[in-house]
């Protein structure tokens, strides 16, 4: 049984979000459970007790992230390190963040507020993504799969423009362009 499983948070709402963003890593869903319920003074209040504080740097800037609610608190000022919202250590997190300079984080989620999967590595997980996928799937495939499955490949366009369902009248079959690479945000790969 690990260390946090069969114990009660300490009342408070400082203690709640304690264990959110500090046991085990960051844990969102409960951060923005206990924030919802929060009123913006009590935030703003544990942020100025201690605003160069990594835990109140993390807070502030999760709560702004989640309510998209600015808080009354003045920027940190002066020398202070860029900490990442998650250690990627212990979570998945993005190789490459966003750093935030009103809060001095580094934005590393993997994903918006509104859909943040929020993953802990595991042994098994962390052998998993060791393996090189990308050369060991495609010498499985077969041929015809490989080069339908290649995105710079013409083949793969016309696979899929030709797929269209029966049912579709042919003046309403579906527009496809070719794969023209990951969007802005897919470029942000995930670290190991």
């Amino acid at each position: 049984m690990g260390e946090s499983e069969g114990r009660t948070p300490p009342d408070g709402i400082e203690a709640r979000l304690r264990v959110a963003l500090d046991r085990e890593g960051v844990n969102v869903g409960l951060a923005a459970s206990i924030i919802r319920v929060a009123a913006p003074a009590d935030i703003e209040s544990l942020v100025r007790r201690k605003p160069r504080g990594v835990f109140a740097r993390r807070l502030w800037f999760l709560y702004e992230w989640l309510t998209g609610q600015k808080l009354d608190v003045p920027e940190a000022t002066g020398r202070l390190r860029f900490v990442p919202v998650l250690d990627p250590a212990r979570q998945v997190a993005l190789k490459v963040g966003v750093p935030s300079g009103r809060h001095r984080v580094i934005d590393n989620l993997p994903g918006t507020s509104q859909f943040c999967p929020m993953v802990r590595w595991t042994t098994a997980l962390r052998a998993a993504s060791a393996k090189q996928w990308h050369v060991q799937i495609p010498g499985s495939l077969h041929p015809r799969a490989r080069r339908t499955a290649d995105p710079s490949s013409r083949r793969a366009f016309n696979a899929v423009k030709q797929s269209a369902p029966s049912f579709w009248p042919a003046e309403r079959s579906p527009t496809c362009a070719p794969y023209a690479g990951p969007r802005r945000s897919g470029r942000r790969a995930l670290a190991h």
